[in-house]
């Protein structure tokens, strides 16, 4: 059954700002249009700023998406390749953890992929203090007593709760899968495990001519990578398999947006058009690294602490059928754990990645106003518009079990 959170508003009737109150009024309620002007836009008597495509919308506008509620979703065996996706995980939330509790810093979202041995990490805020977090995150001293930190059953809606529970435990699980003597004990036990159940063909969800031996040597990799990377950290401090990747701000809106209005571009989109501006270079590197032949695919496994959120899943969606990650490119395919839809955000500008839409300059912006125009007025459009959320928080799923 769909849900609406409350709102005084009907659909197709947001609030518009105009120029005098998007510049000086502190209410930053309402949606803008950011870049050129459609035919939606105008017809909506929308103002447009800004140079490139991307939206704001405010509370209730954010409440027109209507969405199915449901209860926290139970927990799932993390097996195959999806093993990967939890160690990238858990080292986006041990990053996370650290920066809001040891630096006072709030990323909102960090996420992570290793591929073609590199470990590339991203946060929508901050990103420049990631290093940082993740040489202390490392220097931290297991707790012995992380498996009893779980949320139970009658308080799983509880944010506080769970994400205290989920802290520790994955910072635990963090250290003990890349230890500070550096020994391979775990960590292989968990790599051969993987490669087992991928040679099974358990829980590979990929549209993709691999077959399961690539998929388990590239899973393979990926550790490697890992463990490589967090051992640089810990004798050097850095890691030349550590690539970062920076959220992008508009200059064109600098003094044109509310008081009180972040703007950025999402971690794992961050990652993603890095990816799609150099995919020659990239890719070349990725199949040397992975002997692999041109014209196979690479897999960007992406995790973190959230599953993506509406504008994300739309724009990677989009990507897959047919831009950046279409399988037809044979060069980089994405995987996720699951299909799930985060939450859409609000008093937020969010930047697309334009490159991952399309290759094709006018195509990809074509896109991205589309899906910026259906966020304004066509909600009912996008893949989120009835989809399943957790209103309790939108984090990925735990795992129900340690090994």
């Amino acid at each position: 059954m769909l849900r609406i959170f409350p709102s005084t508003h009907q659909p197709h009737s947001p609030t518009h700002l105009s120029k005098e109150k998007l510049i000086h009024n502190g209410d930053p309620s309402g949606c803008i249009a950011i870049g050129p002007d459609t035919l939606l836009s105008v017809e909506n008597s929308q103002i447009s700023i800004g140079d490139r495509p991307a939206y704001f919308i405010g509370e209730q506008e954010c409440n027109l998406i209507l969405r199915t509620e449901i209860d926290p979703v139970s927990e799932k065996r993390y097996r195959g390749y999806d093993r990967i996706i939890q160690s990238l995980r858990h080292l986006a939330i041990s990053i996370n953890t650290t920066m809001k509790i040891e630096m006072g810093l709030d990323p909102l979202e960090v996420q992570a992929s290793a591929f073609g041995r590199k470990l590339h990490i991203s946060s929508n805020f901050h990103s420049d203090k990631i290093l940082d977090a993740l040489r202390m995150a490392l220097s931290s001293k297991p707790d012995d007593n992380s498996k009893s930190h779980r949320a139970q059953f009658q308080d799983r809606k509880s944010w506080d709760i769970v994400i205290e529970a989920r802290r520790k435990r994955h910072m635990n699980k963090l250290i003990n899968m890349f230890p500070a003597d550096f020994s391979r004990t775990h960590f292989n036990s968990v790599v051969n495990k993987c490669r087992n159940e991928i040679t099974q063909a358990k829980t590979i969800r990929l549209d993709s001519s691999l077959d399961d031996l690539a998929i388990a040597k590239q899973c393979e990799s990926a550790f490697e990578t890992m463990f490589s990377a967090m051992k640089d950290i810990r004798e050097k401090g850095t890691s030349e398999r550590i690539l970062i990747h920076h959220p992008l701000k508009d200059p064109s809106l600098i003094g044109k947006l509310p008081p009180g209005v972040t703007e950025t571009r999402h971690a794992e989109l961050n990652i993603e058009e890095y990816l799609a501006d150099n995919v020659d270079v990239e890719y070349d590197k990725a199949i040397e690294e992975l002997e692999l032949t041109p014209g196979q695919h690479v897999i960007v496994a992406m995790a973190g602490r959230f599953v993506p959120c509406a504008t994300c899943s739309e724009i990677e969606h989009s990507s897959i059928k047919d831009g950046f990650f279409s399988p037809k490119n044979n060069q980089f395919v994405l995987m996720r754990s699951s299909d799930r839809i985060g939450k859409a955000f609000a008093n937020e500008v969010q930047h697309f990645p334009l490159s991952v839409l399309s290759k094709d300059p006018d195509i990809s912006r074509q896109k991205a106003l589309q899906i910026r125009d259906n966020f304004l007025f066509n909600p009912e459009k996008l893949r989120s518009y009835g989809a399943e959320v957790v209103n309790a928080y939108s984090l990925d799923t735990d795992s129900e079990d340690s090994d």
